[in-house]
């Protein structure tokens, strides 16, 4: 069977489907690269608080933490020099 162009319906549908995968590829690429980029710049602020923190704490004698954020820096290897409450 041939359609008005002159392509064969079978190519016609095998093309159609091609595009749709390449599309979809496309999109499932490019979701990721967003959730990947945003992964990275939330634990790179992240370890921006905790040097924060950590410089706090060495400049106020009263500087305290949380549980939460002791967690936190320990994910990244930094040690607060406070007391936890």
């Amino acid at each position: 069977m041939k359609n008005n162009k002159g392509h064969s319906t079978v190519s016609a549908v095998l093309l159609m489907t091609i595009s749709m995968i390449l599309g979809l590829l496309a999109a499932i690429g490019f979701v990721s690269t967003i959730i990947f980029l945003a992964d990275k710049s939330i634990q790179r602020a992240e370890e921006v608080e905790c040097v924060k923190w950590s410089e706090e704490a060495d400049q106020y004698p009263s500087f305290y933490q949380a549980k939460w954020q002791v967690e936190q820096c320990n994910r990244y290897n930094i040690t607060i020099n406070a007391p936890i409450k």
